[in-house]
This record gives structure tokens, sequence and C-alpha cells, in this order.
């Protein structure tokens, strides 16, 4: 988001403003893509206002944001999204509002999501979303069986790093989280996203 508003007149303005659109903040996943786009936000980008907006992961409560914060703001500059299943809906609040230009217009909203789903992916061929993270979906489920199997046979799941991740502590015990992928128009067709092998 950040190197995209980079590009946008708004930047230099020090003018810019992103809606983040947060998942669930009761569940780990919400709070962790919410708290992790903020800060890193505030980090690389101080200057730019964020708008927050729960939506418990629901497209309809998404769409209700945008709206609202879209009337408010008809100059919005981004849109982070928890999750991309909000992606079309909010891209139809955006054509609404006659802010449906395409990726790659000066006068598009940035639209960022995570998931990586054969959906998303889609969206981004359709020069409907600039880019999402691709959560290692495959991966995962092999990793679950390996600790499965560690930890049945007595093992230790060990808090760090790890060449494909890392092990965090949490208050109902340690999670593995996979390294996840930037997917844009640039390696959205790469064979190496899980969502490309569905069916293959």
């Amino acid at each position: 988001m950040a190197r995209r508003l980079e590009k946008d007149s708004c930047w230099a303005e020090k003018k810019c403003v992103v809606l983040e659109l947060q998942g669930g903040l009761a569940t780990p996943n919400g709070l962790d893509r919410s708290n992790g786009f903020a800060d890193t936000l505030k980090a690389k980008a101080p200057d730019v206002k964020l708008i927050q907006r729960p939506t418990e992961w629901t497209a309809d409560m998404a769409a209700d944001a945008a709206q609202n914060v879209l009337t408010q703001n008809p100059d919005l500059d981004g849109i982070f999204m928890a999750s991309e299943l909000m992606a079309s809906a909010v891209n139809a609040q955006l054509k609404s509002a006659g802010r449906g230009a395409p990726v790659g217009d000066p006068s598009a909203v940035i639209r960022v999501a995570i998931d990586g789903t054969p959906q998303g992916l889609q969206l981004i061929r359709d020069k409907a979303l600039d880019a999402t993270v691709s959560q290692p979906l495959s991966a995962y489920a092999t990793k679950t069986a390996e600790l499965i199997e560690l930890v049945s046979g007595g093992g230790k799941i060990e808090v760090g790093p790890r060449e494909d991740g890392r092990v965090i502590d949490t208050p109902v015990g340690p999670q593995y989280q996979l390294n996840a992928t930037l997917v844009t128009s640039e390696n959205v067709d790469s064979d190496d996203l899980w969502a490309n092998k569905i069916g293959k």
C-alpha cells in the first residue's frame, strides 16, 4: 500500500487517506491482520490518514463501511481489506461512487487484500485489485500434519524463526506462521501460488 501511495499525487501533498476494512477483531487472525497493517503503514507512511472500520469478515458490513467512508471522503486513496471476500462488494461501492477505475488508472483507488484465493487472483488479472497476500494454504495442511506427528511423538514446538516462517507464543499456545507471498500483476500466474495449483 505504501509503495503504491508513493506514486499517487496525494503522497507529496501529505493528504493520502486509506480505509482499513478489518476482519473480526475478536479472532487472532483478525487482530493480527489489523495490527500488522496499521503498524506497518504508520511506520512506512506516517503522514497517511488511516480510517479503520470493523466488518466481522462480512461482505455486507464491508460494503456499508466503504459506502459511508466514500461519502465522507470522496477522494479516498486506498482500501485495505482483511479478506478478499470483501473485494467484490467493495468494488461495487467504488463503482457506484464513480471511483471504479481499474488498477493503473491515475484516478483508481488502491486496493490490497489478504488470502490469495483463485477469486482474488482473478481480481488482480481483471485489474480490480492491486495486490493480495497469499496465505500458503496447502503448505499449512502439510505443516499441521508434521506438527501433529511431532507432538504425538513427545516432541515440543519451539518458539522462534524457521526457514519457512516463524513460531510465536500466543495465549492458547504456539502458533506456526508460514511465510506468505505478495501477489501482484507481475506474479499472479506463478505456478508456486496454491490457488493456481487447484484442478491441476
